[in-house]
């Protein structure tokens, strides 16, 4: 297996790849897939996309969108309840999937590693990953990599959580102040985001919230 940097070469392959394993999910709704602008947007220099190759084969993608006008959007969602978000980047972690009989396997893991590590001198970005407020398993793979839920918002009938990490430092928690909540109680989000809490771990339907240092 290798990872490799993907460019527009591999347009007609990530479409096809996405397309097929998108049909092989358990909940499709939790995938917001890519149009295909998008895909040849980051693929042309307007963001980072990466594979792991096995034998030639896609195996798995990620991707890091550095477009501009949707990094202006999600700031100002994010700066709704965390208004701490100026001087830098937000760009968007997205696209991730992996092929099915290659999951749970930590492809997702290593496409993470080498992403960072291709943005780790841009210390003037924020990463921001959107992601389904029921989607346990995108939650706490962000979570574990210390991505904190900050904002949270309903748009076309889904429920989304906004989840950051800084490339130039972490947001550091108080693991004295936590709250547990349902994952859609919007009253608790908006009074606890508000009072500068952030969501940190999720099980059985609950966010763990802890109080911002």
């Amino acid at each position: 297996m290798e990872i490799k940097k993907l460019n527009l070469d591999y347009f007609e392959d990530i479409r096809a790849f996405y397309r097929q394993q998108i049909e092989y999910l358990e909940r499709k709704e939790f995938f917001y897939p890519y149009q295909d602008d998008d895909i040849k947007n980051i693929l042309g220099g307007g963001g980072i996309m990466a594979a792991v190759l096995d034998n030639q084969k896609i195996i798995g993608i990620s991707a890091i969108d550095f477009d501009k006008k949707y990094g202006q959007i999600l700031k100002k969602i994010i700066n709704t309840y965390y208004p701490h978000v100026f001087n830098h980047k937000v760009c968007e972690y997205s696209g991730v999937m992996t092929r099915k009989g290659y999951r749970n396997q930590g492809i997702a893991g290593k496409l993470y590693d080498y992403l960072i590590t291709s943005v780790k001198d841009k210390k003037d970005i924020c990463l921001c990953a959107v992601v389904q407020l029921e989607n346990q398993a995108s939650l706490n793979f962000f979570f574990r990599r210390n991505f904190r839920l900050v904002s949270v918002k309903r748009s076309f009938d889904i429920d989304f959580g906004y989840l950051i990490k800084f490339i130039d430092r972490d947001i550091l928690i108080d693991q004295s102040y936590q709250k547990i909540i349902h994952c859609l109680d919007y009253a608790q989000y908006e009074k606890l985001l508000s009072e500068g809490y952030a969501g940190v771990e999720f099980f059985d339907n609950k966010i763990k919230l802890c109080k911002i240092k």
